[in-house]
This record gives C-alpha cells, sequence and structure tokens, in this order.
C-alpha cells in the first residue's frame, strides 16, 4: 500500500469531530506561518498560508447544516474568520491574525474534547 493510500484510509476512518480538530490544526499552523511570514517581510508565503487558512475556514462553513439557528450561527461565525483571514492577507495585518488564532485554540479544545469522549485535553 502507497502512503497515498495509507492517508485516504485515515481521512475515511475519522469522526466528523476528528476532522474538524484536523482542519483546525492545519488552519492554526498555516496561521503561525503567515505571521512567520508578515515578520521576515516574505509577502508570497503569508499569501500562500493565509489562502489555504481562508480555504479551510470556508470549506468548514459548507460543512454547516443552515437548517437550524446554531448552525446558522456558527457559519456566519467562521464566515467572519475567514474575512478576517481575507483582511489579513491584503493588509499583511498580523494584528488580525492575532485576532483569530485564540478562537482556532479554543476550537481545538472543544474539539478534542469531543473526540476524547469528555476526557481532559492534553492541547
Amino acid at each position: 500500500m502507497d502512503s497515498q493510500n495509507i492517508k485516504e484510509n485515515a481521512f475515511a476512518s475519522m469522526t466528523s469531530s476528528e476532522w474538524i480538530f484536523q482542519l483546525l490544526d492545519r488552519a492554526s499552523v498555516e496561521l503561525h506561518s503567515a505571521r512567520d511570514a508578515i515578520e521576515r517581510r516574505d509577502f508570497e508565503a503569508a499569501n500562500r498560508s493565509l489562502i489555504h487558512s481562508q480555504d479551510i475556514f470556508l470549506e468548514l462553513q459548507s460543512m454547516m447544516r443552515s437548517e437550524d439557528a446554531l448552525s446558522q450561527n456558527v457559519s456566519a461565525f467562521l464566515e467572519d474568520i475567514a474575512e478576517l483571514l481575507f483582511f489579513a492577507n491584503i493588509y499583511k495585518d498580523i494584528a488580525r491574525i492575532d485576532e483569530v488564532l485564540p478562537f482556532i485554540e479554543r476550537l481545538k479544545i472543544i474539539y478534542s474534547y469531543f473526540m476524547g469522549g469528555g476526557k481532559k485535553s492534553s492541547t
């Protein structure tokens, strides 16, 4: 079995909470990379990382059901994050990235709780 098949099987066996946690974790990594790239004035690298992060939040938003108020509110929240990242990218604004990072870390804690069945997270 090649590495691509192993990755596909790993993703296919994830629960929705695990999948969302992985997306949030990747967004966090990308935002830290973008922040570092802006500090180094490597705007091309910052652009790539910020676009990838935006794509993650737009993907998460598209996963939301729209029939109930909670889903609509979460969808609007995710859209707000994607918008903040859009403007962070346009203006290469570390402050906007720093505004988003704590939300991502809190969401990761929430999803790690769901993945652990209520056990205390080590994240």
